[in-house]
């Protein structure tokens, strides 16, 4: 498999573990965490399907995404500090949100950069373009849910 693909790959299973890893840290918030993280899980599914689409579609995807490797990397080391940090330190609901907020929006973005900066249009680009919108309501669900929840730091 493409390194970028199986970085993407990466950050929406890594995300996906730290909303169940949420789960188990405010139980009274499981609802909300285990939604985001189902969804994670079907967007690296959606990811993986890429690997069935006719190789010149994904060769085309894969040439933009290997563009951006080392960012996707940063995002996975982001990603496993956090996931660290939240496992052996007491954090709060509060600070989880604003940190699945900051790292949905960042996801979202790098998705936006390389695919809506070229003109090319296929299927494995346009599954790549519905992660994008994903990531985005992740954030607004997740800035929401954050305001509800404390109404001064859900700006």
């Amino acid at each position: 498999m493409n390194e970028g693909l199986a970085q993407l790959i990466a950050i929406e299973e890594g995300m996906e573990r730290l909303y169940r890893l949420f789960c188990s840290k405010f139980p009274e918030h499981r609802e909300f965490f285990s939604q985001l993280a189902d969804e994670e899980q079907r967007h690296a599914g959606v990811l993986k399907e890429l690997l069935t689409l006719p190789a010149q579609e994904i060769a085309q995807a894969i040439n933009l995404i290997s563009r951006r490797v080392d960012e996707f990397e940063q995002v996975n080391q982001l990603l496993a500090r956090e996931h660290r940090g939240f496992e052996e330190l007491p954090k709060t609901v509060i600070e989880g949100l604003e940190l699945a907020f900051k790292l949905e929006e960042s996801a979202g973005e790098l998705h936006y950069q390389f695919v809506v900066t070229t003109e090319v249009k296929n299927r494995a680009l346009e599954k790549i373009r519905g992660l994008t919108g994903a990531d985005r309501d992740h954030a607004q669900r997740v800035r929401s849910y954050l305001k509800e929840l404390n109404p001064r730091r859900g700006r």
